[in-house]
């Protein structure tokens, strides 16, 4: 980090076509460095890379950026002159400018990979923003305290592995996921205050701290995967408020209930905190569909007549018990993928000696 800050001889620089990184506040407040030329190499710039440089006035970027930092190009001439509307730089979208009441409604153009850190940070104008398939991160904060926001699209395999990417969103009423998302990362709709019954699909396997804090009117929380990991001792993780009294002590307040399977770690996080919980009755065995007991070719069938009757636009009819049985892959849909992992499982049960492994174990070991 910081490796040429406040070099005030630096006029160029050359990079090896070997690189990959160019790491937080590497060259800030080089005040006379006029072009850079960015090898396609390189997919993360980090926070404040080229911070203040009042003299750099041409850049030529990456095609393969995935990571973009924060204020990476605050105080550039470059910046100062590019146009209003969105901020592009090479593969990623940096963040919009001008006046920012003209943009209520954003779309990103196809290609773009990246969301940079705190791209529409405060940005409370923007109500929607359309993502291209292509995107794949989106950074820390990109929506943080988007007061007016109401609507995101999060492309399939797009990376939400920074905090805070929703925080503050009050006028969201519905959380936003990428359909193949496996975790709700910290902070990540803390002050959502619109939010009021939300549920949190399968496929989610881990909640992080505060992830749902102070969230107002949040009523009810159903946890779908009933092996979810949830930190016990983090009652902040779902919460209406948090005070403070005379001597300092916490008070956080929770009034709604947190619904849940059986046995399930949704209980016992209510159970641990003091929380009203409701159960939504026996959770399914991850690939008994049927809840007979077993895992073999009569689910796998009656997933794949689940998957044809959805893919012509009809009435699945599975309970979400039964989604939530069916799609072993966690990846949030059920279809003929789950089918033929639910056969060899079967296969591998049918033919297996000695201990026997889950179906998760044994999907895991075959990735």
């Amino acid at each position: 980090d910081s490796a040429f800050c406040n070099c005030d001889k630096l006029v160029s620089i050359t990079f090896p076509d070997s690189l990959e990184i160019i790491f937080n506040s590497a060259f800030a407040e080089c005040d006379k460095l006029n072009n850079v030329i960015i090898p396609d190499s390189v997919t993360h710039i980090l926070d404040m890379a080229f911070y203040n440089c009042k003299g750099l006035g041409k850049i030529i970027f990456s095609k393969n950026l995935i990571v973009f930092g924060s204020d990476v190009l605050s105080g550039t001439r470059w910046l100062s002159y590019y146009p209003s509307g969105p901020v592009y730089c090479g593969s990623a979208f940096y963040e919009m400018r001008g006046t920012l009441s003209d943009y209520p409604n954003v779309t990103v153009k196809d290609g773009i990979k990246c969301i940079a850190n705190g791209a529409f940070d405060h940005n409370i104008f923007v109500e929607s923003v359309t993502l291209p398939d292509s995107i794949v991160q989106i950074g820390s904060r990109a929506f943080n305290g988007c007061s007016s926001l109401k609507s995101v699209n999060i492309p399939k395999g797009a990376a939400l592995e920074f905090d805070s990417t929703f925080y503050g969103c009050s006028s969201l009423e519905n959380i936003i996921l990428a359909p193949d998302a496996t975790t709700i990362i910290s902070n990540e709709f803390g002050f959502c205050n619109s939010l009021k019954d939300v549920v949190i699909p399968a496929n989610i396997r881990k909640i992080e701290y505060n992830a749902f804090s102070c969230c107002a009117s949040l009523e009810s929380l159903t946890v779908l995967n009933p092996d979810c990991e949830l930190s016990y001792n983090d009652p902040e993780l779902f919460c209406n408020s948090i005070d403070f009294t005379d001597d300092g002590s916490k008070v956080v307040t929770f009034s709604g209930t947190i619904r849940g399977y059986d046995g399930s770690t949704a209980e016992e996080y209510a159970l641990k905190n003091g929380y009203k919980f409701s159960s939504l009755g026996k959770a399914h065995t991850l690939g008994d569909v049927n809840n007979d007991g077993m895992v073999n070719s009569v689910d796998a069938s009656s997933v794949l007549a689940y998957y044809a009757k959805i893919s012509t636009d009809q009435e699945g009819e599975y309970s979400d018990r039964q989604k939530t049985a069916a799609d072993v892959d966690h990846d949030g849909a059920v279809n003929s993928i789950d089918a033929s992992k639910i056969l060899a499982y079967y296969a591998y049960v049918s033919t297996a000696t000695g201990d026997v492994k889950s179906i998760d174990d044994y999907l895991k070991d075959k990735q």
